[in-house]
């Protein structure tokens, strides 16, 4: 086969073609720095709830030369310096997303790796809402050979129902519930025997973070 197509002529007089090679499915992109950051932020950032951050990565030599074809890699998406999530970036485009912290701000950064280069985005600073709903404090302990767990925690606005979630395995069940004219709520339930427990709770408009507590006993 001829690079770039052609043709030959063989013995016997016969002609051989070789067909034209075809463009690269993928061009890359241009060569130049490259630029990483976060696109369309949400404008409430609510601890506990989980979001999505989308990450635009270009690459060339000037703004009006930059290019998102061909620009692949893989993007972490870091909160106050630790990876949240881990985003596959394809032609300049990825998603991941990460519950938000029990925290009052957070500065949010990208870090991007292809192409054989790395880039990190100018730090985001966001403001995080607590949201109306708080835990306060989780203890457990052994007692009849199952855990027995009390959780604790306040509400913005006064009454409405408070269910608290605990974890089994990889999914979230409800634990119990309660509704309270208080600020202040405080709720018990039984669960199997573990070494730690993981819960959360919500009032139907927001949801706490995951509080991961040590169960203190023996059986």
């Amino acid at each position: 086969v001829m690079a770039g197509g052609g043709s030959a002529t063989l013995a016997g007089g016969f002609t051989f073609v070789s067909p034209p090679t075809p463009p690269p499915p993928n061009p890359p992109a241009p060569f130049g720095p490259l630029q990483v950051q976060l696109a369309n932020l949400p404008a409430r950032i609510v601890v506990g709830q989980p979001v999505q951050f989308n990450v635009d990565v270009t690459a060339g030599p000037r703004s009006d030369q930059r290019a998102t074809i061909g620009v692949n890699g893989t993007a972490h998406v870091m909160f106050n310096g630790a990876v949240a999530c881990t985003a596959a970036v394809s032609n300049g485009s990825g998603s991941c997303s990460a519950p938000i912290p029990n925290v009052h701000s957070l500065t949010l950064t990208v870090s991007f790796a292809g192409l054989g280069a790395s880039a990190l985005s100018v730090p985001t600073s966001v403001f995080v809402d607590p949201g109306t709903v708080t835990i306060t404090g989780v203890t457990a302990k052994i007692k009849r050979c199952q855990s027995s767990v009390t959780v604790r925690g306040t509400r913005k606005a006064p009454g409405g129902t408070i269910t608290v979630q605990r974890k089994a395995g990889k999914r979230w069940v409800k634990a119990a519930t309660i509704r309270t004219k208080k600020s202040k709520w405080k709720v018990s339930f039984t669960a199997p025997k573990a070494r730690t427990i993981t819960v959360r709770a919500s009032d139907g408009k927001s949801t706490t973070t995951s509080v991961v507590t040590k169960v203190t006993g023996r059986c």
